[in-house]
């Protein structure tokens, strides 16, 4: 016991510095961002497949990283971080090259889309085809710029989705710095930093192609990066704020518009923090602002030339397909039950209807059912295998965590702390800037709101309020590992089948080059590493090539069935 008290001792001193967390999170944030932006980069100057290159200039990236923030520990503390930094790093790349995706999205228009690029098209230049044109060739990129850096280097394609994993990482190292610095003790700093890096909707997909837990991650450092924008930021809040935001607005179109939102903000709270300050104090914080914004427009112009500026010069709106002339419907009518679609419905009154209800995968045919908060029901424990669940998709004790955190916070007189008020003020405007914030995945940084909430009052004295609040962080973790728990079940049933099927195809046929025509249910088959000289692939066939070709069915997830054909089959097919 006393060896591992001091174990935990160092480590927290080591946490503590400054410079290794700095490491972590840009590290964290470069192996992410630098493999996308070079990606982005060659892409736009027409080199073509440059994973190599992506995956050099990230080495070389680690290493400057390195130079400039660990130079100054000991043998011993550089050790330490080192192996850490390189476990967690390690863990990311195993879970998520080991376990398929289960999701919708991940398995048609994001894999479609990753596919595309490590095939050698260039967006910039050509379209994608497939099924899902509209969507690869008009949504932001830099997750598939990412995956596809990654599986064409290592020649592994579900390690493309460690960006999940990542980011966690990243948003963890930065929050853990954020609540340290406010002056937080060790056990709140590390409740309130695990409930900010594990968020429910980042532990729903974190083994998914799907952005949005990506968005919950990036948005949580945005907030807490905004804070240090109106105080003395330094040269890392500097850095973390352009990447975040950079990163987020290049991840979905939702992004754009909450980093907007997001610096209009920060620009009226650096105005008021100012006003009893000198005129060359108020001139030195704008023009700081003006330069990060500027860094912020950079970073997106080659993050998210496809689609920005493409759509431009196609003559469409920037956020085409979602804005624009010749706009979709971002929410089909099946997608949401029928009220949210009515004419006399506004936004806070369906965001209120999902939060306060049944978490559930509601379609249009059904209505939320209100429950009271905290009680769970066996549905909503069925509903939460789903990673993106439409009624209260933050979780089925979601709404219990925020009800009596919003008490905590009133009790504790929490709108004295600017930082927090801000903070909270930031979350609420960017979320209802989109009217389909009912929507978990369209709103992802709802899930930061209690632990905002919670901040005053694991600050107080007072041992019953403190108490009380980390036992709310104990069922905000709950509810997220709830998440969790269930994504690494399904997503390991789905990876256990498929070894089966393929297993199974190779003793039916043996190795060979095997296809198929279609996508019908949620597997891309054309993204699985051969087995045993068995090769999967797609191709578009005629009435003959089917006729000709030995068959198999399979079934790989919820019963579903797709068909695999070979053109010869040395051994009999016995389906």
């Amino acid at each position: 016991m006393p060896q591992l008290r001091r174990l935990a001792a160092s480590s927290l001193y080591i946490l503590d510095q400054e410079g290794v967390l700095a490491f972590l999170t840009l590290s964290y944030l470069a192996i992410v961002l630098v493999p996308s932006a070079v990606t982005a980069l060659l892409l736009l100057l027409r080199v073509p497949r440059p994973w190599v290159e992506a995956q050099v200039v990230l080495v070389a990236t680690l290493f400057g990283l390195y130079r400039i923030y660990l130079r100054g520990l000991s043998p011993l503390k550089k050790w330490i971080v080192l192996g850490a930094f390189a476990f967690s790093v390690s863990l990311a790349l195993l879970a998520a090259g080991l376990l398929h995706d289960v999701s919708w999205d991940g398995n048609t228009y994001h894999s479609e889309a990753i596919l595309g690029l490590l095939d050698g098209t260039n967006p910039i230049y050509n379209a994608f085809g497939g099924t899902f044109q509209l969507f690869t060739n008009h949504y932001p990129k830099v997750e598939w710029y990412f995956a596809a850096a990654m599986g064409g280097a290592f020649h592994l394609f579900e390690l493309g989705k460690s960006y999940n994993f990542l980011l966690i990482f990243a948003c963890g190292a930065y929050s853990w710095r954020f609540f340290r610095r406010i002056r937080l003790d060790h056990s709140a700093s590390a409740l309130l930093t695990t409930c900010t890096a594990l968020n429910p909707i980042a532990a729903t997909q974190i083994l998914t192609f799907c952005v949005d837990g990506a968005m919950a991650s990036l948005l949580s450092m945005l907030t807490l990066s905004s804070l240090a924008q109106l105080r003395c930021p330094t040269r890392f809040d500097r850095i973390v704020f352009v990447a975040v935001a950079a990163a987020a607005a290049t991840t979905k179109f939702t992004g754009a518009a909450y980093v907007c939102v997001t610096l209009i903000l920060v620009f009226a709270g650096l105005v008021l923090v100012q006003l009893r300050s000198s005129w060359s104090q108020k001139l030195n914080a704008v023009k700081s602002l003006l330069v990060t914004t500027a860094l912020v427009a950079a970073a997106v112009l080659i993050l998210g030339f496809n689609p920005y500026v493409t759509n431009v010069l196609e003559g469409n709106n920037p956020l085409y397909p979602v804005a624009g002339a010749n706009k979709l419907t971002v929410i089909s009518p099946w997608e949401a039950p029928a009220e949210f679609l009515r004419p006399n419905r506004n936004r806070f009154q369906n965001f209120a209807a999902s939060f306060f209800t049944t978490t559930s995968e509601t379609h249009e045919s059904e209505s939320p059912v209100p429950k009271i908060p905290f009680t769970v029901h066996l549905a909503e424990i069925k509903a939460s295998t789903y990673p993106d669940l439409r009624m209260a998709g933050w979780g089925p004790l979601f709404s219990g965590v925020f009800v009596v955190s919003l008490a905590l916070y009133l009790y504790a007189r929490g709108w004295l702390i600017p930082e927090i008020s801000f903070a909270i003020l930031l979350v609420l405007a960017t979320t209802f800037s989109n009217p389909h914030a009912w929507w978990a995945r369209f709103a992802p940084q709802i899930s930061l709101l209690p632990i905002l909430l919670l901040v005053p009052c694991l600050a107080m004295p007072s041992v019953k309020v403190n108490f009380l609040a980390k036992t709310i962080c104990v069922l905000y973790l709950l509810n997220s590992l709830l998440f969790l728990v269930l994504a690494i079940g399904n997503s390991a049933r789905m990876t256990w089948r498929v070894s089966r099927n393929l297993k199974h195809i190779y003793e039916q046929c043996g190795p060979g080059e095997y296809w198929y025509d279609g996508n019908k249910i949620l597997t891309r088959y054309d993204t699985l590493p051969p087995y045993r000289g068995v090769s999967i692939h797609f191709r578009r066939a005629t009435a003959i090539d089917l006729a000709s070709s030995v068959s198999f069915p399979i079934s790989l997830l919820r019963d579903g069935n797709d068909t695999l054909h070979i053109d010869h089959c040395a051994v009999p097919a016995h389906p």
